[in-house]
């Protein structure tokens, strides 16, 4: 498994900040109630797993660590078994390895529907 990670803003993400930048804020806050609707959702469907609530951004953190299995086997599992596709958090940190990481930001609520019976299939 190949992760990369860009640690310098590339010149066409600089130029789609400047058109982000330039628009009224109204634009910006129809993104933001998307992706809080579906953090909530997923926070309601996956009550009870060791989830931890994001503040902001576009993903959350399911810590895998009482299941027995690396991050990355956890992520392989989940995409063989549920066709979901998470990323595993090791090397991203000391603490970070038990660690999934699930995006939510370009998944609508109707295709999050079900997950917590998918990722059951795993844990």
């Amino acid at each position: 498994m190949n992760i990369s990670n860009i640690v310098s803003p590339s010149g066409i993400t600089q130029s789609a900040a400047v058109l982000a930048l330039k628009k009224p804020d109204i634009f910006i806050e129809k993104y933001l109630r998307k992706w809080q609707a579906r953090r909530d959702f997923l926070l309601k469907t996956l009550k009870g797993y060791p989830v931890i609530k994001p503040s902001g951004g576009w993903s959350m953190l399911l810590d895998i660590s009482k299941y027995g299995i690396s991050a990355e086997e956890a992520a392989k599992n989940l995409l063989n078994k549920s066709k979901i596709a998470v990323t595993p958090m090791e090397g991203w940190g000391s603490s970070a390895g038990h660690f999934i990481r699930i995006v939510f930001a370009n998944e609508p609520i109707e295709r999050l529907a079900g997950i917590r019976e998918r990722i059951e299939k795993v844990f």
